[in-house]
């Protein structure tokens, strides 16, 4: 059985960046299930870049699914991240993840920078105001 769940691709990259980035995520504090911790679906980033649509992101209500949604193919397990402050997190661009709804009076802060092959497109956005920054 197939189940909904966000899916990894932020709204701002085209539908054709299919394996072209990644994402890196280092924890300020430490990160649970109670404070908004993300899960993964192991292996889900093989199965290249699977149909989602888009759901109300920010400030999202406690049970509910921000980001895009996507059937995630039933031979994948939901697998809960936990982080403690320092640890690093990269994420191929196509695995499929999410997090859960911070129920906790503490934050999950981190600083989260998504690397993408060069020429591919990209949505700036309106607050984020992302931009490219050459590495070479």
């Amino acid at each position: 059985m197939a189940r909904n769940t966000p899916r990894s691709r932020g709204s701002w990259f085209n539908e054709s960046n299919v394996n072209q980035y990644i994402t890196t995520n280092l924890f300020l504090e430490s990160a649970n299930v109670e404070n908004g911790t993300l899960y993964a679906f192991p292996g889900t980033h093989l199965e290249g870049l699977l149909p989602s649509e888009d759901v109300v992101s920010y400030r999202e209500n406690p049970g509910s699914n921000p980001g895009r949604t996507v059937l995630v193919p039933s031979k994948y397990e939901k697998v809960d991240l936990e982080f403690q402050k320092g640890d690093m997190l990269i994420l191929h661009g196509d695995l499929i993840h999410g997090s859960h709804p911070n129920q906790s009076s503490r934050s999950r802060p981190m600083l989260s920078m998504s690397y993408i092959s060069e020429g591919e497109s990209f949505i700036p956005g309106e607050t984020a105001k992302r931009r490219v920054i050459k590495l070479h």
